[in-house]
């Protein structure tokens, strides 16, 4: 998020300007007293717990996006003013 000033924050005037969730990276795999193998160590398995979960969710009945829905989505969140 970004504001202004914390006034305004407060008031709930702010602009979001990067939304993280399952695509996000863990920013220690770049410090550089990890190696490459551990950052991929650190990827793989939250990958693998993305698709976990995502498999409990289709277990339940919730039905993924179509790909074409999908880009709807994102055509309409990229056309709302900022």
């Amino acid at each position: 998020m970004r504001a202004a000033d914390p006034e305004l924050l407060a008031a709930g005037r702010f602009r979001i300007v990067e939304l993280n969730g399952l695509t996000a990276e863990a920013t220690h795999i770049y410090d550089p007293a990890n190696s490459l193998l551990d950052a991929y160590r650190v990827l793989f398995e939250q990958w693998r717990i993305a698709f976990e979960i995502g498999r409990r969710n289709r277990d339940r009945g919730a039905r993924p996006a179509s790909l074409g829905e999908l880009a709807r989505l994102v055509r309409r969140a990229r056309a709302r003013p900022a």
